[in-house]
């Protein structure tokens, strides 16, 4: 899993009017995304840990690197096998 990329916490942007010509910057500032801490229990080693992050991926064992686990059937739906 490993660190979020970093984002950079603003955004400059220059606008120029069609009509007069006259041209502004403007900075924009970007929201951090919100870090969720959830307890985790794998259900196939049974290794418990809490979970940091911001649950955009699903959230794997850090012993056995299985994703079965009631944070990803809450967030992403019911885990299933290779068919």
């Amino acid at each position: 899993m490993g660190r979020p990329p970093s984002f950079p916490k603003s955004v400059s942007v220059t606008v120029k009017c069609p009509n007069c010509g006259v041209s502004s910057t403007f900075t924009i500032k970007i929201p951090r995304a919100k870090l969720k801490m959830a307890p985790v229990t794998c259900l196939e080693c049974g290794h418990q840990w809490t979970y940091k992050g911001t649950l955009t991926r699903r959230v794997e064992c850090p012993r056995c690197g299985s994703t079965k686990n009631a944070v990803n059937r809450r967030v992403f739906g019911k885990w299933q096998g290779p068919k």
